[in-house]
């Protein structure tokens, strides 16, 4: 099992030599691309062509080398770090209710881009649950609003191109707000964003205590929701 592990190791890492451009600048000012295929320190490099043919230089008149795609990305990473913050707002259906509710909701989160896929930030989400029929999740026999904060913690990846930037999310934290909707809260969206507006479909839960309709015993459970969400990207 461990000798499968390291070949596939060493073949990941072949396939990741192999797309990665090496950048040869000679003394007379000629630039080489290729891959490097074999090195002697202060003796001699031998790089690959694009044409598969390969030829080697002497150490003596190469002036650098570099990695074009390690440099690039680099410098992609640089550009892109620093503080991010993005709100937004949506609708949703909670299923898991039987009778149905409807949660209206908006949120702010403020955190670092890390690099070109990678975002991590935290924020609010105040959440309006509205009850149009007797709940598992209220008091008494009438429809109750009940009002929701979630703070959360929230990661994104993302996959940037010129128009469209497809992305993941996931909020997670707590609510301390509501007597029946206190807990854990998670949320999980699919997205993409067109210059910086964000559209996206979520899936949330909610820790809450739920009762018979004919008893006020509680139990533990989770409320579930659909929804769509727009928001704006700063």
């Amino acid at each position: 099992m461990k000798k499968l592990a390291l070949l596939l190791i060493l073949a990941v890492g072949g396939v990741s030599l192999t797309n990665a451009t090496d950048i040869i600048t000679l003394n007379d000012g000629r630039v080489i691309r290729g891959h490097i295929v074999s090195q002697v320190d202060g003796q001699s490099i031998t790089i690959e062509g694009k044409d598969g043919m390969s030829i080697t230089y002497a150490a003596a008149i190469v002036k650098s080398i570099r990695h074009e795609e390690d440099h690039d990305q680099a410098a992609g990473n640089q550009q892109c770090r620093g503080f991010r913050a993005m709100a937004d707002a949506g609708v949703a259906y909670a299923f898991s209710d039987s009778r149905g509710t409807w949660n209206f909701s908006a949120s702010a989160t403020a955190g670092y881009q890390l690099n070109r896929m990678l975002f991590v930030g935290g924020g609010v989400q105040p959440i309006y649950v509205h009850h149009s029929r007797i709940s598992h999740f209220t008091d008494g026999y009438k429809p109750k609003g009940v009002f929701l904060m979630p703070v959360y913690a929230m990661a994104r990846v993302e996959k940037r191109y010129e128009q469209v930037t497809p992305f993941v999310e996931l909020k997670v934290g707590d609510n301390f707000i509501g007597k029946h909707y206190k807990g854990l809260f998670m949320q999980a969206s699919i997205g993409c964003r067109i210059k910086h507006v964000n559209i996206m479909a979520s899936y949330a839960m909610q820790r809450a205590k739920g009762h018979g309709f004919y008893s006020f015993e509680t139990y533990p459970d989770f409320v579930s929701s659909v929804g769509l969400r727009v928001g704006y990207d700063f």
